[in-house]
């Protein structure tokens, strides 16, 4: 049997290509660093009950200089769940819940 002239080489090297995403700035909203993550802590002080006014500043410079102080303010508005947005905005909102309740007592953050 003679051997097949198609070179399947290629397209197996083809199939294989992976795409990477193109960099988001990181001015962009949806923009999170690769060193954010859940655990992490943007205050030094655990809400408890007491002193609220200190510890509300703290989080709103927190998130501010993070550029994601629209998803607690109301001017990131969550996109359609059809939108390409809508699963980016989903991931930094996940991501902002996580860091305001891992500033929260434990006795406060399970309520929320």
């Amino acid at each position: 049997m003679a051997p097949n002239s198609t070179d399947d080489s290629s397209n197996i090297s083809a199939a294989r290509t992976i795409t990477q995403p193109a960099a988001m700035n990181s001015n962009h909203l949806y923009y999170l660093h690769p060193s954010d993550s859940p655990g992490m802590v943007l205050v030094n002080s655990v809400f408890d009950g007491k002193g609220y006014g200190g510890w509300r500043r703290a989080i709103i410079i927190a998130l501010s200089a993070k550029n994601k102080l629209g998803f607690i303010d109301g001017t990131y508005y969550e996109p359609d769940a059809s939108s390409t947005d809508f699963k980016q905005w989903n991931r930094c909102n996940d991501m902002v819940i996580s860091w305001i309740l891992n500033s929260l007592s434990k006795d406060i953050a399970v309520l929320y």
